[in-house]
């Protein structure tokens, strides 16, 4: 019986993963999640205080009516899309196209001694390191970029790392689905391995069968 039903999570899941590659936003950067047709995205990495990035919305400059921060305090955008941190703290960035439809994401602003995944070149090498008061941390776990959670290990994001992993994502501990690095909170449904059978809700895993 529980072959037949091994046999039915496969199909479920091969028709999930191509769904998942189909609207997949790619390595590097942070989609949000909802059910409008606008996507948010901003190239991944922490922002502090003076850092400015240019968010990417999944329209033409002539169908957006407005881009607002909920707090300009902490993250001011203007016209074009250019987010400039002001302070540590968090910020909703709402998107609104001139049909109605609306979209936000939600980003974090950093202290620089935080701990955080921040995009930079340290020791010659550009990449998302795992840093805290400034120096790389080399212990494997979760760190954020204050909009998505990653796996780190040996001081940065391992992009190649898929599997099931236990730690610490939003201060919940569990087993969490990691896809490419980044902790899939969008997955729904199940994923094979080591012999188990992982069920997967939100990127967190909820049931294990052998």
């Amino acid at each position: 019986m529980f072959r037949r039903k091994k046999g039915i999570y496969a199909l479920v899941l091969v028709v999930l993963m191509i769904l998942s590659v189909l609207v997949s936003d790619g390595p590097g950067y942070s989609l949000a999640s909802d059910t409008s047709s606008i996507a948010i995205s901003v190239p991944a990495g922490a922002m502090v205080k003076g850092s400015k990035k240019t968010i990417k919305v999944s329209l033409k400059k002539s169908q957006i009516k407005k881009i607002s921060s909920s707090n300009k305090k902490v993250l001011a955008v203007n016209s074009k899309g250019k987010l400039i941190a002001k302070k540590a703290g968090k910020s909703i960035i709402t998107v609104i196209s001139k049909d109605g439809k609306k979209s936000n994401i939600t980003i974090t602003v950093f202290n620089k001694n935080a701990d955080m995944v921040v995009n930079k070149k340290i020791s010659g090498k550009k990449r998302l390191w795992h840093v805290k008061k400034g120096k790389i941390v080399k212990k494997s776990g979760f760190a954020t970029d204050g909009v998505y959670w990653y796996y780190c290990k040996n001081g940065f994001v391992n992009k190649k790392k898929t599997g099931v992993i236990s730690g610490k994502v939003s201060g919940e501990k569990a087993l969490w689905y990691v896809k490419k690095g980044v902790v899939d909170t969008n997955y729904n449904g199940i994923f094979f391995n080591g012999g188990y059978t992982y069920k997967i809700k939100d990127g967190k895993v909820t049931d294990k069968e052998k």
